[in-house]
């Protein structure tokens, strides 16, 4: 979570939840912001990896897949 003047701005989710086999690898995560997150979770919301977009309930909620590169 990054906090920015008092506020939550994002947090990590993983995909795959850890409890469920899922890996603790930047490959399994997504930055969601408070609400989405809090949904996903809610709701159990499945991701689909073929179109890049969790599914919750009658809905599609897509997302911007943005990558970068990480610099040791």
């Amino acid at each position: 979570m990054f906090l920015r003047l008092g506020a939550e701005i994002c947090g990590a989710h993983r995909v795959r939840w850890l409890g469920r086999g899922g890996e603790d690898a930047l490959s399994n995560m997504v930055l969601l912001c408070p609400n989405h997150h809090r949904t996903v979770h809610g709701v159990d919301a499945p991701f689909d990896f073929a179109n890049g977009e969790f599914l919750v309930g009658s809905f599609i909620e897509q997302f911007a897949v943005t990558h970068h590169e990480l610099v040791a």
